[in-house]
């Protein structure tokens, strides 16, 4: 397989078209069909979270961020541990 990579000036939201063809000492062959891929980016940073107490359970509840083009699949939530040190999941 042979492969390439370059860098534009893509912009997140945009849908790019890619396309390849050889050449080799006969000249150019025909391209390939198009491949098509949307530029994406991570999520934005969430709000910080609100809390609230329910016996001996933490409702733990945040905005959702902005998602950059990509669908969000999970979040991950930490929580301190009593040494002010350590989080855990």
């Amino acid at each position: 397989m042979t492969t390439s990579s370059f860098s534009t000036d893509v912009l997140q939201g945009t849908s790019y078209k890619f396309k390849v063809r050889a050449h080799n000492l006969h000249g150019w062959g025909a391209f390939s069909t198009s491949s098509i891929v949307l530029s994406t980016g991570v999520p934005d940073q969430p709000t910080a979270p609100t809390t609230v107490m329910r016996d001996i359970y933490v409702r733990v509840t945040w905005t959702t961020p902005g998602h950059n083009f990509e669908a969000i699949d999970k979040y991950q939530v930490k929580l301190m541990q009593s040494d002010g040190v350590t989080y855990t999941e």
